[in-house]
């Protein structure tokens, strides 16, 4: 905006002078010719033209004016905004400055406080070495001595070595000098060991042919042909073996209730109260195999608590087999199992059946399975059903008036 107002005022500047040298050209070259007409031509002219040439100037000042207060208003206009802009930059470089100073001076603690435990540190470490050099130095120093120690030791032994060698060369020669004299008499001792060997096994035959036929006489006397040594683990096969033992002394016409928990022996009495009150009823509890063998009654009641399982008699594939071993020994004794499985929440409101149909191990089981068809598996929750009673009743009845 400045420069062109600039160049508006030297161009008006540059125009006027050229129609003044115009005129004065025209001027000097009519003058010697002037007239009256001519010089009233001319200043009327002159007249016309000055008042064109005061009228364009009045407006180029006007307009000069126009734009110089143009211009400094622009001027001013642009001085603000630098003003402002300059303002601007000062207070963003007094930030810059203000964030940067405390950046470094943050720096400079952190470093500070880094370079301070780093120092620590190092002092510590460097404590630690010298304890452990120290240390060192005394184990070393240690260990040179018991070095010592030992080479004095090894030459110790060394020296007593060759004594002993010195001392069992001297002793070797002696015997080689007296064992030509000892040897006859060696050969005397051989020969009467030898005798006597003979006549120790001879008196050792004679002794045990004599117990072995003492054995004979007293099996006879005892009728039973052959002694036999009492089993000390009593498992299913020892348990077969003494089953003649007991056909021989025959089953008592009794009700044994078999438990493996001794704090139930209450609540099963309870149970078989009412069943067997007119019977002969035993309660055994079974812990091991051996127990077994107290059981002489023609029945057995063997009541399996529920376990997460629901195993009522042990598999091949499980752990232990206490109640199916108890199971088996009756029955090759002869004797009638009844098994009844408590403690089952399902075999509540059954109905007629005796057994919930979920405990699909009994159709599994041979033992179970062969039981459960003969109406010999029952499964209770707390009590009987009338159903199990009548059943529990009948069985017993028919198996206490059998053979």
């Amino acid at each position: 905006m400045v420069s062109t107002a600039l160049f508006t005022a030297v161009f008006v500047r540059v125009w006027d002078q050229k129609n003044n040298d115009r005129l004065d050209l025209r001027y000097n070259s009519n003058i010697t010719t002037v007239t009256p007409e001519s010089s009233s031509s001319c200043s009327r002219y002159i007249k016309e033209y000055s008042e064109g040439v005061a009228t364009k100037f009045i407006n180029l000042k006007q307009e000069i004016n126009k734009n110089c207060s143009t211009l400094q208003s622009n001027m001013n206009t642009c001085l603000e905004k630098c003003e402002n802009e300059l303002r601007d930059m000062k207070t963003v470089i007094l930030g810059i400055t203000s964030n940067c100073s405390r950046s470094i001076e943050e720096y400079s603690n952190e470093t500070e406080t880094n370079f301070i435990n780093l120092k620590q540190e190092i002092d510590k470490n460097c404590s630690t070495l010298q304890n452990n050099v120290n240390t060192l130095q005394n184990n070393m120093s240690s260990c040179f001595e018991k070095y010592n120690n030992c080479k004095r030791e090894i030459s110790d032994i060394e020296m007593a070595h060759q004594r002993f060698e010195n001392d069992t060369r001297l002793k070797f020669g002696k015997v080689e000098e007296g064992h030509k004299g000892n040897e006859d008499m060696l050969w005397y001792s051989l020969m009467s060991l030898g005798v006597c060997e003979v006549v120790l096994t001879i008196i050792l035959v004679c002794c045990v042919r004599k117990v072995h036929v003492l054995k004979r006489q007293l099996d006879r006397q005892l009728g039973k042909g052959v002694l036999t040594p009492k089993p000390k683990n009593m498992d299913t096969k020892q348990m077969h073996s003494n089953q003649k033992v007991n056909e021989a002394g025959g089953l008592m016409r009794s009700i044994a209730v078999i438990c493996f928990n001794e704090t139930r022996i209450a609540f099963y009495r309870d149970l078989m109260g009412d069943i067997t009150s007119d019977m002969e009823t035993v309660y055994h509890r079974v812990s091991k195999k051996e127990d077994t063998l107290h059981i002489k009654s023609k029945i057995a009641v063997l009541f399996v608590e529920r376990n997460d399982r629901h195993i009522i008699l042990e598999s091949e594939h499980e752990i232990g087999d206490l109640k199916v071993s108890c199971v088996r020994y009756i029955q090759q004794n002869g004797g009638h199992v009844i098994v009844v499985y408590c403690g089952h929440k399902e075999s509540d409101n059954m109905g007629d059946l005796l057994c919930s149909p979920s405990l699909t191990s009994a159709d599994r089981h041979r033992e179970l399975r062969a039981l459960k068809d003969d109406n010999c598996f029952l499964s209770i929750h707390k009590t009987f059903s009338q159903t199990q009673k009548n059943n529990l009743k009948t069985k017993l009845k028919e198996y206490i008036d059998s053979k």
